[in-house]
């Protein structure tokens, strides 16, 4: 199976994942014991069916958000959620342009369609996530549901690793 099958089919996977809330607070809760020590953490906001980010990103002290510009991630610190963001492209919360890009982040939570043990992973086909970390030297963590997880990924060189990965049942590390 191709990546774009395997997206295909773990969408369906993660739209019809049940038990959503109490699988959601184990994941968050284990998040948030990784973060604890981070300075400055590049979260997401999360859409559609993916593993809700919201409490996460309440209870991050210094938090950065991914705004898309052509081909470019670019993290934006961000204060206050409701003030600082609008809805962006594909449809999904950014932070506002004219807020300051981040630096010094140390903790990056990486979105994902599906994830393997060997911390590879599938997201969404544009490669941002590829591209704005593979010059990173910083912790990288999936997060998903137990059910985004596959035995095997098909990689290309420009796929980037995460240092682990968040189900509601496991840490791979």
């Amino acid at each position: 199976m191709d990546k774009n099958e395997m997206r295909k089919e773990f969408l369906v996977i993660r739209d019809n994942i049940t038990n959503r809330a109490e699988k959601e607070q184990k994941i968050n809760k284990a998040l948030l014991s990784l973060i604890k020590d981070s300075y400055l953490v590049l979260s997401y906001m999360s859409t559609k069916s993916e593993v809700s980010t919201d409490f996460v990103n309440q209870n991050i002290k210094n938090l950065a958000l991914p705004l898309v510009s052509g081909d470019c991630l670019i993290p934006k610190l961000v204060t206050d959620i409701k003030k600082d963001t609008k809805l962006g492209s594909f449809s999904i919360r950014e932070p506002l342009e004219h807020l300051p890009t981040a630096t010094n982040i140390d903790f990056i939570i990486v979105p994902g369609v599906c994830f393997s043990p060997d911390k590879n992973r599938i997201g969404y086909g544009k490669g941002f996530y590829d591209r704005f970390l593979c010059d990173k030297d910083v912790i990288k963590v999936g997060i998903c549901f137990e059910e985004q997880m596959v035995k095997k990924i098909p990689t290309d060189n420009f796929d980037i690793e995460v240092d682990c990965i968040i189900t509601d049942k496991y840490l791979y590390k």
